[in-house]
């Protein structure tokens, strides 16, 4: 469910910059686990996590090539049975993804409550240290996203 949504975060790029990598590794920083068991490309996860001690209610998704992927994404989102507070997408940078993103931002822009839609875009670069750098700067912000969307139960 997504009646309950205080922030959206899409990170956005090109092919081949580190969306998905950049996602499992926010995944890793926030449950403090080492080589988790999530798959090696796409997944959904929708659960609880603790940010700064405050459980927050959220669904990651880390698949984004392909609009379909997406509204996959989306669709897995909105039939939950949790009441998600934060909600990570990936898409690419242009064509269908990131038009599905946009329009899901839209719908959710209908609902009469403030609702922060964070758009993080990544950055390709060629030398390895580079883009292991570029890695830890977009899984920092998403976990910055959570701060703030803490709901207390």
């Amino acid at each position: 469910m997504l009646n309950n949504v205080a922030r959206v975060v899409i990170v956005s790029g090109v092919g081949n910059t580190g969306k998905t990598t950049a996602i499992k590794q926010a995944l890793e920083k926030l449950f403090l686990v080492i080589n988790p068991k999530f798959p090696s490309r796409d997944y959904v996860l929708i659960g609880k996590v603790l940010v700064d001690h405050v459980p927050v209610l959220c669904g990651i998704a880390s698949g984004g090539d392909t609009p379909e992927i997406v509204e996959d994404n989306i669709r897995a989102f909105r039939n939950s049975a949790m009441d998600l507070r934060v909600v990570v997408l990936a898409c690419k940078s242009r064509g269908g993804s990131r038009q599905v993103a946009e329009k899901f931002v839209q719908t959710l822009a209908v609902v009469p409550k403030q609702i922060t839609t964070e758009w993080i875009t990544t950055t390709w670069f060629a030398d390895v240290e580079s883009r292991v750098k570029e890695h830890d700067r977009i899984s920092d912000k998403i976990i910055e996203c959570f701060r703030g969307s803490a709901s207390k139960e």
